[in-house]
């Protein structure tokens, strides 16, 4: 139930001009579903680095976090950039976490110099992106979406520059 189209383990990525349409991570088991289209774990070390450049994702599902993008990133010095993409129409539809309808994640520490990764979104859009938790899920009645659009609870350095949001709800 991770990455509809790719799952990346301790390995850097780049991705151009692409569309990511209809994937979607949602397994037997919630807890374990992250990123509709594309679940990183790591980005391989040292000045690891996911760039995404001209690229389009819409109608990406996913448990959890990241309707169409989970990141999960180690070292400080690792690195996600998002240049003059789409992001239209994710979600994450249900799950324990329910955080960030187009993107989720951030830096997880494990000592040393981790857990504060850079993430750098420019000239990109982000429309009609959503996060539902599941009622229920964990003694929670509520559904309690965070980040319609995006949601890092875990730490990043988050620039964002010449981008649009819009209608981009978290539920609950």
């Amino acid at each position: 139930g991770a990455g509809g189209a790719i799952h990346i383990l301790q390995s850097s990525l780049s991705i151009e001009d692409s569309s990511f349409i209809g994937n979607t991570a949602i397994g037997a088991t919630a807890g374990n579903s992250f990123g509709g289209a594309i679940s990183i774990d790591g980005l391989g070390g040292e000045d690891g680095r996911l760039l995404v450049t001209r690229s389009l994702f819409r109608d990406n599902r996913a448990y959890n976090s990241g309707g169409a993008i989970h990141l999960n990133m180690y070292e400080n010095s690792s690195r996600a950039e998002i240049v003059a993409s789409s992001f239209e129409s994710n979600a994450v539809v249900g799950g324990t976490r329910a955080q960030g309808g187009a993107i989720g994640g951030g830096g997880t520490s494990s000592g040393g110099a981790t857990g504060n990764p850079v993430i750098v979104i420019s000239e990109s859009l982000f429309t009609g992106n959503s996060a539902r938790r599941t009622a229920g899920a964990d003694g929670n009645p509520r559904e309690d979406g965070s980040g319609g659009a995006l949601a890092f609870p875990q730490r990043v350095r988050l620039r964002i520059v010449n981008s649009t949001f819009e209608g981009n709800p978290a539920f609950g």
